[in-house]
């Protein structure tokens, strides 16, 4: 079993984050499926995990915690109401 990452995503938390070779995910405690991700190259990215695949929802530290949870539940409802019309967040 792999092992995951799970943590109330808070800004300070989100900037200590570490860096590795490969990109890797840590998941909010709060908001299921959100997670940020980590590049090798220490961009972080809040994502939103569904069927048709993850959906960018913004970048750290333009983005915060916060904001990133607000948008996982908006498209999360979207997605619920009506699947085939929710596309990438721009």
């Amino acid at each position: 079993m792999p092992f995951v990452l799970t943590a109330m995503l808070t800004k300070a938390g989100v900037a200590r984050v570490e860096v590795r070779p490969k990109q890797y995910r840590v998941w909010d405690k709060e908001v299921r499926d959100l997670c940020v991700r980590v590049f090798p190259s220490g961009r972080k990215v809040y994502e939103l995990s569904s069927d048709r695949g993850p959906m960018t929802l913004g970048q750290h530290p333009m983005l915060s915690p916060t904001a990133a949870r607000q948008r996982a539940r908006r498209y999360r409802l979207a997605i619920f109401r009506d699947p085939m019309r929710v596309r990438q967040p721009s």
